[in-house]
């Protein structure tokens, strides 16, 4: 008799970058030091079957506003149906769930469908990131080649709730978490 069981991981990661002034670099604002903290917990579960059901939560402070290393939401930034780096803030909270689902599989590669929903915010302050959530529904497809450095070709479409003039398309060469 053969028992199939689920099998679920889950993994939480903590980043800490810094920033200070070079010797001589004057007191401008360009110069001042800033110090950025990120958590992220992802998990997932796999079912019975096929289908993979992944989630990721990422929340994130940064001293002062940093545009090269600041805190970004949209596009690329965790919620795929808003334009890349549409709010910008201090203070940054993201949520992703994923459901996957393998439709072939060869030996050489396989293609992956994709249902997801995306929320997150960045603000100023912690309070603004409970006002107006942007929240996006999406699709997308894998190309998973794993003989080639376990390359994921990423292509995503979706709307958010908060955008009223359409659908975005993503692309990527990983998946999104």
């Amino acid at each position: 008799m053969r028992t199939r069981c689920a099998s679920r991981c889950s993994c939480a990661s903590a980043g800490l970058l810094a920033a200070v002034a070079p010797p001589g670099s004057g007191d401008g604002a360009v110069h001042r030091p800033w110090l950025r903290g990120t958590l992220t917990a992802k998990a997932a579960w796999l079912p019975l079957g096929r289908l993979n059901l992944v989630a990721r939560v990422v929340l994130a402070q940064i001293s002062r506003p940093v545009e090269e290393f600041g805190l970004y939401v949209g596009g690329l930034d965790g919620v795929r149906g808003l334009p890349d780096s549409r709010f910008f803030g201090r203070v940054l909270a993201v949520a992703n769930a994923e459901a996957r689902l393998p439709s072939y599989h060869a030996r050489l590669f396989a293609l992956q469908h994709v249902a997801f929903v995306d929320v997150g915010r960045t603000s100023q302050d912690g309070a603004g990131l409970l006002r107006d959530i942007p929240v996006s529904l999406g699709t997308g497809v894998r190309l998973i080649v794993p003989k080639v450095a376990r390359l994921v070709a990423r292509l995503d479409v979706a709307w958010a709730f908060e955008r009223r003039d359409g659908w975005l398309v993503s692309f990527g060469a990983q998946q999104a978490f």
